[in-house]
């Protein structure tokens, strides 16, 4: 893993350029309260915190029923979008995989790790008034229509 510095610092360096000036977005940053503080601590806002709430066994299905072509990369899913043959409908021959980090036990390993030092930002952030939880159930549109009036747009 990378230090916490580090990395706040690699996010304040972008976040200083010119296309940042009227906002920003940060996808899975940050991780960890140190990092949250961190950030705080350098003078960089933030007006939202978005957690998108899904049951865990929800996320278990999601993540672990990913499949990838190894010849294209081409994304499907086990339930949601299988292939409609044997092999990838994109580049027509490519056999069909589940990466080593889309497996059920590194999915879960990964639940272990959100709650022992991601879920603690939901606290943070609800103390300092940021925190908006948006309901992450639903087809991709709804979910995205939710996210747009929880971010105010």
């Amino acid at each position: 893993l990378v230090p916490d510095a580090l990395v706040v610092d690699m996010v304040n360096d972008r976040l200083a350029e010119g296309d940042c000036e009227r906002g920003f977005i940060l996808d899975g940053f940050p991780r960890t309260l140190a990092q949250a503080k961190a950030l705080a601590d350098s003078g960089t806002t933030i007006d939202r915190a978005l957690e998108i709430a899904v049951p865990w066994a929800d996320v278990v299905e999601r993540l672990a029923g990913r499949l990838t072509c190894r010849d294209c990369g081409a994304m499907y899913h086990r339930t949601f979008a299988p292939p409609t043959g044997g092999a990838c409908d994109g580049c027509g021959g490519g056999d069909i995989y589940t990466r080593e980090d889309d497996a059920e036990a590194t999915v879960r390993n990964r639940i272990d790790v959100y709650r022992d030092q991601t879920a603690p930002l939901v606290g943070y952030y609800y103390r300092g008034g940021e925190h908006v939880t948006v309901d992450g159930v639903g087809a991709p549109d709804v979910v995205y229509d939710r996210i747009l009036q929880a971010l105010e747009l």
